[in-house]
């Protein structure tokens, strides 16, 4: 029992964020859905995969990478400029140079200022520059290329996680719709064996005190019905709530317990290649790999050829900027620049000993995960094992608890049991049963991480 509340206070507490802001924000979208009705764990599935945000950013993200292959190409490209300038020098600037230029006779300490420039400039011209060789371009390149991979498979691990929380939710909705079938069955029992508690205490058969204790055991079925009803509701909305709906859709599931094989697993195949995580440290060890080699291109010369083509005038009214033919005069030039690096401190190296260690890390983490996805499989497993022999035990005792509650109810009817002998009886079905959809649950959420732990989801 306080198992199930803290699981209760822990959907709830969930769950109520949810319900605050959810509702507001669908109102405002104006999001409309039709009835949700009978639906599987793989239509539960495949509408959270298509509406899930976490999926869809994932997918943005994937998309945004792809444009950055082509930002990193254009640099590949010719680059073309088209520059104009008119300037207006309403306040010339004044130099000054000896004044024996002008004055044979003046003296050498003596100087003459002059403005060179007319008050206004124009200039129009077109530049184009392109890359001819530049090593860190192409390994620049190749690692954007690899980038758009890693988010590829980030698309992949966002749907395996939603493929898992869809999953657990909703075997637990299926969990506490059993769990209420039973306590309405097991409350109908008692109704009935209250009606005839009460016959007999008309007739005189029994006392008042044999009523009362089966009506507070009756409230308190009650109650605890109230409260899986309401743990059903916090349940159907967190599986709502994987699932990317609004709290007020309506949502009716298909399925039983009993698609779940939960035979135990004697395949307990070990593959790293197999789980999108490893596969994404072996993506970023590409990237730590190509990182170094992009370094030491640093080390190479580049290569770039540039031409450059534009008029230029200077005049001494505004008037005359519009004077092409007389006041305008061309200019041209083709150029290739070529640029050695020599020394910058030691920069690059530093810079390369930091990629290895980054690289090292990765490897690391290689490593540890595949030791981690061992113990967790193996772990798992064992789990499923435990999970099935005690299901075993509880589905037996649940069986048990059947037959003496059966049996007390016959020796009740006979008069020859008491009522206090049947109230016990019906405590320990109820226990049984709890007990037994507990481990029937923590057996499928075993299986479910098992799966996900081998890479199946």
């Amino acid at each position: 029992m306080k198992k199930n509340n803290i699981l209760y206070h822990k959907i709830a507490s969930f769950i109520f964020l949810y319900l605050l802001i959810g509702n507001s924000l669908f109102a405002q979208d104006g999001v409309q859905l039709e009835k949700m009705e009978n639906y599987t764990l793989e239509q539960c599935t495949e509408f959270a995969l298509e509406h899930s945000a976490d999926v869809a950013n994932a997918r943005l993200s994937h998309l945004s990478d792809n444009a950055k292959v082509g930002e990193v190409r254009a640099q590949g490209l010719p680059q073309a400029n088209v520059n104009l300038n008119l300037i207006d020098n309403y306040k010339i600037q004044t130099s000054f140079i000896p004044a024996i230029i002008f004055n044979p006779s003046a003296s050498p300490d003596e100087f003459a200022p002059v403005q060179f420039s007319t008050k206004y400039n124009g200039s129009v011209g077109l530049s184009v520059t392109q890359l001819l060789f530049d090593g860190s371009f192409f390994l620049g390149l190749k690692a954007a290329k690899t980038f758009t991979e890693l988010s590829e498979k980030q698309i992949t691990q966002s749907e395996i996680q939603t493929r898992d929380g869809v999953a657990k939710a909703f075997y637990g909705v299926l969990i506490t719709q059993e769990k209420l079938k039973l306590i309405e069955q097991n409350e109908k029992q008692l109704d009935t064996l209250l009606f005839q508690t009460k016959e007999r205490y008309k007739n005189g058969f029994i006392e008042q005190i044999d009523v009362s204790r089966i009506e507070v055991s009756s409230n308190n079925l009650k109650a605890q019905k109230m409260n899986i009803q309401r743990v059903l509701d916090l349940s159907i909305g967190l599986l709502k709530l994987q699932m990317s709906l609004p709290p007020d859709a309506v949502l009716t599931l298909s399925g039983t317990l009993k698609d779940v094989n939960l035979a135990e697993n004697t395949d307990l195949n070990i593959d790293p290649m197999n789980r999108i995580e490893y596969s994404m440290l072996e993506t970023q060890k590409k990237l730590n790999l190509n990182n170094i080699q992009y370094i030491k291109t640093g080390y190479l010369p580049t290569l770039r050829m540039s031409f450059n083509y534009g008029s230029n005038t200077g005049v001494g009214t505004a008037g005359d900027l519009f004077k092409y033919k007389q006041n305008w005069f061309s200019n041209g030039s083709v150029g290739l620049h070529l640029t050695i690096p020599v020394f910058d401190g030691f920069r690059k190296k530093y810079q390369v000993q930091q990629a290895k260690f980054d690289l090292e890390k990765t490897e690391n983490t290689m490593a540890n995960f595949e030791n981690g996805m061992q113990h967790e499989v193996y772990n798992y497993a064992v789990q499923i094992k435990n999970g099935i022999d005690n299901l075993k035990i509880q589905e037996r005792n649940m069986k048990l608890a059947n037959e003496v509650y059966r049996v007390s109810k016959i020796k009740y009817a006979q008069g020859v049991g008491s009522n206090l002998e049947i109230l016990n009886a019906e405590t320990s079905q109820r226990e049984a049963e709890t007990n037994y959809f507990s481990a029937l649950y923590d057996t499928i959420l075993s299986k479910i991480s098992l799966d996900k732990a081998q890479g199946k989801l």
